[in-house]
């Protein structure tokens, strides 16, 4: 956007008949009757003011400054006073001087805060003081001092502390009227008065020991009055009066050499004329005010005095100064206005047209006047010099431009609009600057895409490969690789990959002889060492070793003796069994099997972890249920005992099935006797009975 415009117009002032007074500051000074002593501008261009109201007859100072007067501190003086003056240091601090109603005089300084004395007090006794200062700032005052009769004219100043006087105790020991100081530009004093006794004006100038007449002395007319001292850009010096003998009017001389001749006509005014004073623009054309039921401004063009304009209201005690825009200043007490004391300075309306074209948003300023619309506006401005001026603006308004926009970046990206950059998400508005010099408003809709960031656990077989984008990984790690999504960002996949360990299984395996042994799909049936390879739960491939043995077969041969059946393989675990039912011979565990009852029979042989059955053999048992059964086992089956009864016999034996005894009992022709069994273990078991040492008789029983 464009700098906001703020306009401060300076005009000069060039003089003809357009020029108009314009009052200084909105009201008047004072608002009673009123001297007005002194007006001044300083080295900054504020105007000073020095005036007497009669409400109170004290001295006050006023400052012009920021559109208004200001009161420079409180009263000036300390008392009331009859006459005063005014004027500026090189510290740019206003200092007076006034006579009291005791003739005394007291110069007095504005230290910033407040007035203070420049002494220890009246310094003299006299009239007619006037004030000034020259460029080293000591302080000098010219009076008609009343020390000592008839009352000369002398200048004092103010240095070491003390007030002395400069070079004679007096200019001219005459009594005097109508001082007047000024200094030239080699800082020397050039002093004006009136001599009482004939009325005619002197000048005298100061060489820097001695005062010396400036020319001829009492060089004007007789009985002059209100005489006023100034020095033109060349140190000639000039002195405005009023000459009683012809109705008061104003006359201007000059030194001419070493003569004093009329400026102009002796004269030139038309009315009456007090404290008129005389100034000079930057050309060194002088100019005067005097009053004749108006203000009358009049300038010197050469050969004659010419008006150069009337300002309203009929004044009295007239101070003239050019301001630092050579414009050109009066105060005056304004008879119209109950003697009131006012300041008017004399500007030349200036109208000027401006064209000014806005951006959208700006503002125009001018004095505080602000302007953003299109149209047509006038404007009275109060330039630099204190005068008003017109200003008549067309304003045009250039429109805003307003552009939308949508755009995606990735994560980490920027979006640049002009020289303004974004990375986040959100809509933004920018300024950028068009071809018009004005702001063109941009507004973007910007989405960051989030980063796209993959986590994945692979696992592969050993030799196998993986691949991520266009990278191929063999060895187990954590790999980052960045590969761009279907947006055009990137996105980062993280892998965690394992490569899983070759598989290799060893194991040594026993069998039976006529088993076979199973790895994956193939079978074995031999004694040897196998690699097969098969696929793990993982899905990788698994090499199993197999070292394969095949145990000695067992011999399942069985030799038949007697009712004896015995197995011909040694060192084996056996259980023996009755192949009509299929079941175990209970208690037959033993490597040889007596057998009590006819049928066929088999052994079941473990040995070496190996089992194996025998083919089934016969065996013919003769003669045990043939002989001598009168005798009665019971209970059959037992439990705990059995009662044998029925015969006599004198020897009873219980025996297992093989023939090992068990129970031998000895008695006499015994026809019945009870067997406690609790030692015998369930099974079948024989008893046998004797008699004489001959077997009478055998019986099978079953033990529960």
């Amino acid at each position: 956007m464009k700098n906001t415009t703020v306009i401060l117009i300076i005009f000069l002032i060039h003089f003809g008949v357009k020029a108009q007074w314009q009052q200084v500051g909105s009201t008047y000074l004072t608002s009673s009757i009123t001297s007005n002593w002194a007006l001044i501008e300083d080295d900054a261009g504020n105007l000073y003011s020095a005036f007497q109201p009669f409400t109170d007859n004290f001295l006050y100072v006023k400052k012009y400054e920021l559109g208004s007067w200001n009161q420079v501190g409180a009263s000036a003086s300390t008392e009331p006073i009859s006459q005063a003056d005014m004027s500026i240091g090189a510290d740019g601090l206003p200092v007076v001087v006034y006579r009291n109603y005791n003739d005394s005089l007291v110069v007095r300084k504005f230290n910033g805060t407040l007035w203070e004395t420049i002494g220890t007090g009246p310094f003299a006794k006299g009239d007619y003081p006037r004030i000034k200062i020259n460029s080293a700032n000591t302080i000098h005052v010219v009076f008609n001092n009343k020390a000592v009769f008839p009352w000369g004219t002398s200048v004092y100043k103010f240095e070491g502390g003390i007030w002395g006087p400069l070079h004679a105790q007096y200019v001219e020991n005459l009594q005097s009227e109508f001082t007047d100081l000024a200094f030239d530009s080699n800082n020397l004093a050039v002093v004006s008065f009136r001599r009482a006794s004939t009325g005619k004006m002197s000048v005298y100038k100061s060489d820097g020991n001695t005062w010396q007449a400036a020319g001829n002395t009492q060089f004007s007319p007789n009985n002059v009055f209100y005489g006023r001292l100034t020095l033109d850009n060349n140190d000639v010096p000039f002195v405005t009066f009023t000459d009683q003998s012809v109705n008061h009017r104003g006359s201007v001389m000059f030194l001419n050499g070493t003569n004093w001749e009329y400026l102009g006509s002796p004269n030139f005014t038309g009315e009456w004329v007090d404290y008129s004073s005389t100034a000079f623009d930057d050309s060194n054309v002088p100019y005067t005010v005097y009053n004749d039921g108006f203000t009358r401004l009049m300038s010197y063009n050469g050969t004659s005095w010419v008006q150069v304009s009337v300002s309203p209201g009929n004044g009295s005690d007239h101070h003239l100064i050019l301001n630092q825009y050579g414009n050109p200043v009066v105060s005056y007490t304004n008879i119209n206005q109950n003697y009131n004391l006012t300041v008017k300075q004399l500007c030349t309306p200036i109208a000027v047209t401006q064209d000014i074209m806005l951006c959208f948003g700006e503002i125009y300023e001018i004095d505080g006047q602000i302007f953003d619309e299109v149209g047509t506006y006038q404007v009275n401005l109060l330039s630099a010099s204190g005068c008003d001026s017109i200003v008549n603006l067309n304003v045009t308004v250039l429109p805003l431009n307003n552009f939308n926009q949508s755009a995606t970046i990735c994560a980490g990206d920027i979006f640049t609009v002009g020289t303004t950059q974004y990375d986040q998400s959100g809509v933004f508005t920018t300024y950028l600057q068009s071809i018009d010099g004005c702001d063109s408003m941009v507004i973007t809709d910007l989405t960051v895409l989030a980063p796209i960031e993959t986590q994945q656990s692979v696992e592969i077989c050993s030799g196998e490969s993986f691949q991520v984008g266009t990278t191929v990984y063999t060895v187990s790690g954590t790999y980052n690789e960045i590969l761009q999504s279907v947006q055009g960002c990137d996105s980062l996949v993280i892998t965690d990959l394992i490569v899983q360990a070759p598989i290799e299984t060893q194991q040594s395996v026993e069998i039976c002889s006529g088993e076979s042994f199973q790895v994956g799909t193939a079978v074995y049936t031999a004694s040897g060492t196998y690699n097969e390879i098969i696929q793990s739960v993982d899905g990788c491939d698994s090499t199993v070793t197999t070292v394969l043995t095949i145990k000695e077969p067992i011999d399942l041969s069985i030799v038949l003796t007697g009712n004896v059946l015995t197995s011909n393989q040694n060192g084996a675990q056996y259980q023996w069994i009755d192949c009509s039912t299929l079941n175990d011979v209970i208690g037959e565990i033993n490597q040889s099997f007596t057998v009590i009852e006819s049928g066929e029979y088999s052994v079941e042989i473990t040995l070496d972890g190996c089992t194996a059955t025998s083919a089934c053999q016969p065996v013919d048992v003769i003669g045990l249920t043939e002989m001598n059964m009168d005798f009665l086992i019971s209970p059959n089956p037992a439990d705990n005992s059995i009662k044998v009864s029925g015969i006599q016999f004198d020897e009873i034996t219980v025996m297992d099935l093989s023939g090992r005894k068990l129970i031998v009992q000895k008695m006499y022709n015994q026809y019945d006797t009870e067997i406690d069994l609790m030692e015998i273990k369930a099974g079948k078991y024989i008893v046998e009975l004797k008699n004489k040492d001959a077997i009478i008789g055998r019986s099978i029983f079953i033990k529960l």
